[in-house]
């Protein structure tokens, strides 16, 4: 081990002026004699942090610098050094790292290792928000949201799914679209935990027309088949069908989504 030497006082005396005196007092390098590394937790989950810091003695040693060897799963976390002198550790992915710290002023001094696990925040429950209409139309949609906790978990994915997709379907997104009449249930499962999913129960209503568009298509039906409006007994029904095959309306019903008439109340 180095030894640490004292202080030199240097005492310089003018040959011409015996009275000038100059004393000059020179500081010894004082070296590192101990050094350890020690972490406020063994563990840090992924997106958090946690701090190490490097204990150096003498306390009043001239080079404190260290390097840092970290082994291990080296990508499932970062350290950084701050301003404060202590060493950030982040989680980035499950993992586990070791890391040793060692003196530059003396390379033959290295601390014990700390080991850091990295760990995954699990998911532990999944809700469908049910504050909505539960009723759709078919050729309407209806947009879904589910919230995940814990709100930091590491994958708050999650898959949507239908029990009938005749009666409506639904995309990654949540959105629904109504089929078909009928009854069907919407889930919204955990992608971290199969095991952990919410449930929806919607109802799908016949396809509708509101009272402005049926207006409309009638419209249309009068003009381009004259002999339609001529006849009293060919009614509004008929001429929808009729205006949706001259304008291909089919599409412009599809995207209704509003306060409407079933076809019965057309009838």
């Amino acid at each position: 081990m180095k030894g640490n030497a004292t202080d030199v006082t240097i005492t310089v005396t003018s040959s011409i002026v015996p009275s000038k005196i100059k004393i000059i007092t020179v500081k010894a390098k004082e070296h590192v004699e101990g050094i350890a590394l020690t972490s406020t937790a063994n563990s840090v989950n992924i997106g958090a942090f946690i701090n190490a810091d490097v204990v150096i003695t003498p306390a009043t040693a001239t080079n404190r610098d260290v390097t840092l060897n970290i082994t291990g799963d080296v990508a499932s976390a970062t350290v950084a050094l701050q301003s404060t002198g202590k060493y950030k550790i982040t989680g980035v992915k499950p993992g586990k790292i070791t890391i040793t710290a060692t003196s530059v002023d003396n390379p033959s001094l290295t601390s014990m290792p700390i080991t850091i696990d990295i760990l995954k925040v699990a998911v532990t429950s999944v809700n469908i928000n049910t504050n909505i209409n539960t009723t759709v139309s078919a050729g309407s949609t209806l947009q879904l949201t589910a919230s995940v906790l814990p709100t930091n978990a590491t994958n708050n994915k999650v898959i949507w799914s239908t029990s009938n997709a005749s009666i409506a379907s639904v995309n990654a997104n949540g959105l629904v679209t109504g089929i078909a009449e009928g009854t069907v249930i919407i889930t919204a499962t955990s992608d971290d935990n199969s095991n952990i999913s919410s449930t929806i129960t919607l109802t799908v209503k016949k396809k509708t027309l509101n009272v402005a568009e049926l207006e409309r298509l009638s419209n249309i039906a009068d003009s381009i088949y004259p002999s339609v409006k001529a006849n009293p007994k060919i009614d509004n029904a008929i001429k929808v069908e009729l205006a949706n095959e001259a304008r291909n309306a089919a599409t412009i019903l599809s995207s209704l989504n509003q306060d409407t008439l079933t076809q019965e109340q057309i009838d």
